[in-house]
């Protein structure tokens, strides 16, 4: 706002103003997009909980996530399976309220992280994403000649970073572990 406003004032109006326009007219287009990729994939994952698929995607990976995030329900186990297969299918935004929800419920009230809590952050945060579908919309949107060329270099960034750290955790767990002893 304090910059506009000295644009407006130490420059030409006439040649700001219209830029300030176009640029509000492109975060215009950027949201409608953006919401559209969002209520597709919001949707399939709506139509996921409502069949049931989500409790048997929860039940088939299970053992996984009980081994990776240590003793959890079943409806923390289903919040943690809903986000990463919505961080997977790359919309991250359409996974932050089952993530928050899922950290919530992992919290045990002593102010320190579990070991669960952890790892689930730091595969939030490196994104494990097999499909960067809001990437691929937003390229689409911009008029990209080769929108989904950025699926591999994608793939293995995730796979690379979500292993790393991963890999790292268990590593200062283990130190920790050691140090303690």
């Amino acid at each position: 706002m304090i910059v506009s406003i000295c644009l407006l004032t130490f420059i030409n109006p006439e040649t700001v103003l219209p830029t300030m326009i176009d640029a509000s007219k492109q975060s215009l287009q950027l949201c409608a997009s953006l919401i559209a990729i969002y209520a597709v994939w919001l949707g399939l994952l709506q139509i996921m909980e409502d069949c049931g698929l989500t409790k048997k995607l929860a039940y088939r990976l299970s053992p996984v996530t009980k081994k990776l995030f240590g003793k959890i329900d079943d409806k923390t186990n289903e919040l943690i399976c809903m986000n990463l297969a919505a961080n997977m299918l790359g919309v991250g935004g359409a996974s932050t309220p089952l993530g928050i929800e899922a950290m919530k419920r992992m919290d045990t009230g002593s102010g320190i992280a579990s070991r669960g809590a952890i790892i689930f952050f730091v595969l939030n945060a490196t994104s494990l994403q097999l499909l960067p579908t809001t990437v691929i919309g937003l390229r689409m949107t911009n008029g990209s000649i080769n929108a989904s060329s950025i699926i591999v270099p994608s793939l293995i960034t995730t796979i690379l970073t979500s292993l790393l750290g991963l890999g790292l955790c268990l590593m200062c767990e283990k130190v920790i572990k050691r140090k303690n002893a």
